[in-house]
């Protein structure tokens, strides 16, 4: 904002970095009951992805140097969730001291009691782990950071890293075969299999073989990206037990370059508060995006029928808020 107001000056339309925010708090505010409608909704949902990134926030900076304890200081983090619900993806954000599995949290405290077991794609860390959940979900892990490890360490390895790789390789094949397809997500369930099922029993077999015959250094880079792979086996190949279960977290760390970009434009939040801000239009707009439809012609909308909005969020939504348009609106 100070960055605009600077520009909005040479333009000769000047416009302070004080009043952007408080039209953006406006918006916020006429936004927020669409916001905690899709909360709610996503908490519905039957696949989540979740995964979270480093923030800066000028009240916390502050507050962890003034700790005297380091108990007290307070990591920062925007947390970004995906949730697939009636074939609609829902795109969330969360900005502040909590991390990734802890705001899945708050959003599975509105699932509806009943729901089959959804299933939740991370990246490994303990703390997104479904025994901290209030909802059971099936975990599953992500392939691509199982497969970085390797990546990683392929200078020093070269014919072990590469049998590993082309192997992963063969099975991400595999799955852009049933996407080609447009397979359900039971017939994806068979294909993988049948097909992909020999590949990670073989490179199963492989690994063990490696550190049965003392070829591996359990302490090494190579021994340990074999018993990360090992130790998550289950849950990293849960698309050969669970229909529907994703190889990666890729769909979600898509989705946080916006608030990576977002972080490379603004350095900083000042406070908890603005982040929470920034972070809830940010859900918005990109859950609008996600829903094909204009995100400027959508806030605007939201803005002129705030009333109504305030009503009944759940008529505007990004998927279905045209139909409460007059006419000549919609021809527009």
């Amino acid at each position: 904002m100070y960055r605009r107001a600077g520009f909005q000056k040479q333009l000769g339309l000047p416009l302070a970095d004080s009043t952007q925010w408080g039209l953006t708090k406006i918006v916020d505010g006429i936004a927020r009951p669409v916001f905690d409608y899709l909360v709610k909704t996503a908490a519905q949902g039957s696949l989540f992805y979740i995964d979270d990134t480093w923030v800066r926030i000028l009240a916390i900076i502050k507050a962890n140097k003034e700790a005297t304890c380091k108990k007290d200081k307070k990591g920062m983090h925007t947390a970004g969730l995906i949730s697939h619900v009636n074939g609609r993806r829902i795109i969330l954000y969360f900005t502040g001291t909590a991390h990734a599995g802890q705001n899945l949290n708050k959003v599975l405290k509105h699932r509806k009691k009943g729901l089959k077991i959804p299933i939740q794609m991370n990246d490994a860390l303990a703390c997104n782990n479904s025994e901290d959940l209030c909802v059971k979900t099936i975990d599953c892990h992500c392939t691509t950071h199982g497969r970085r490890k390797f990546v990683e360490i392929k200078h020093y390895y070269p014919s072990i890293c590469n049998s590993v790789l082309d192997a992963i390789s063969e099975l991400y094949k595999n799955d852009s075969y049933t996407k080609e397809k447009h397979m359900t997500n039971y017939e994806r369930l068979l294909y993988h299999r049948e097909y992909s099922q020999p590949i990670m029993d073989n490179l199963k077999k492989f690994m063990l073989e490696h550190i049965a015959s003392n070829t591996v250094e359990p302490n090494s880079s190579l021994g340990k990206a074999f018993n990360y792979w090992l130790k998550r086996w289950d849950s990293m190949t849960r698309y050969l037990t669970v229909a529907g279960a994703p190889l990666d977290n890729n769909c979600i760390e898509q989705g946080l370059k916006k608030a990576i970009l977002f972080r490379k434009n603004c350095l900083f939040h000042k406070t908890e508060s603005s982040a929470r801000v920034s972070s809830r239009l940010m859900s918005v707009i990109n859950t609008a995006l996600e829903a094909g439809a204009n995100p400027i012609e959508y806030l605007v909308a939201l803005i002129e029928h705030k009333e109504r909005v305030f009503k009944e969020p759940e008529l505007w939504m990004p998927w279905n808020y045209t139909a409460q348009l007059p006419d000549e609106a919609k021809a527009a």
